[in-house]
């Protein structure tokens, strides 16, 4: 690392400190959890590829088009609340979700991208995303140097390459019947392979994968 990479990443970090910014959110299908334990993390679909990891439920949907995922494929896509507008729709078609809750350190890791808004916004192709990865581009996501909330909908981190289990704090689930299939697939994972290192609390909080009744009132969408 860089003298002003490490400057560039000290002043993220204060921002994220100043803020109040504790977590980031990944969510992914209960089906996928044991993989996750597995191989004790979230990785990227470049990086599953080279360790042959093969979910059970793939996500492509979620950069938009089949295009944008193969130029995103180095990052795992977090946000910075619950990805509402995804959530709720899968939920819908009947989805199991979980809704991980993930250390905000790694929003100043070396690599991490700033999404001001949804990644599959046609603006936001990669080399844009590379070239404003600062601290001032991290703060322009929001509206003053202290909110912790973003300025527009569907503001992401792009993590690069994978999201440690060790730094997946706690797991929601929206009702008690994907907590116990999650629990009971993940023991099942754990005794295989054994302890993981890490504890990882599994929470039913239905509240977490519906939006807030003013969202819409904080909130704009980015301009196309």
């Amino acid at each position: 690392m860089s003298a002003n990479q490490n400057t560039e990443l000290k002043r993220i970090r204060q921002s994220v400190e100043r803020r109040g910014i504790n977590s980031i959110f990944h969510y992914t299908y209960v089906e996928n959890l044991p993989s996750i334990f597995r191989h004790r993390g979230i990785f990227s679909r470049r990086e599953r590829h080279r360790l042959k990891i093969v979910p059970v439920v793939d996500d492509l949907q979620r950069w938009g088009s089949k295009g944008r995922a193969a130029e995103m494929d180095e990052y795992v896509a977090c946000s910075l609340e619950p990805p509402y507008g995804m959530l709720e729709p899968d939920l819908q078609m009947g989805h199991k979700l979980a809704l991980c809750d993930i250390n905000a350190k790694l929003i100043y890791s070396l690599g991490t991208l700033f999404c001001p808004a949804w990644s599959s916004h046609r603006k936001f192709d990669l080399t844009y995303l590379q070239n404003h990865a600062t601290a001032k581009d991290f703060d322009d996501m929001f509206p003053n140097p202290f909110s912790s909330e973003p300025k527009f909908f569907g503001a992401e981190i792009l993590v690069k390459g994978k999201v440690p289990l060790s730094e997946i704090k706690q797991i929601y689930f929206v009702d008690k019947e994907s907590r116990n299939q999650a629990v009971e697939q993940c023991t099942r994972v754990i005794d295989e392979v054994g302890k993981i290192g890490v504890i990882i609390y599994f929470v039913i909080r239905p509240e977490v994968f519906k939006r807030p009744p003013n969202h819409y009132l904080k909130r704009s969408r980015f301009p196309h």
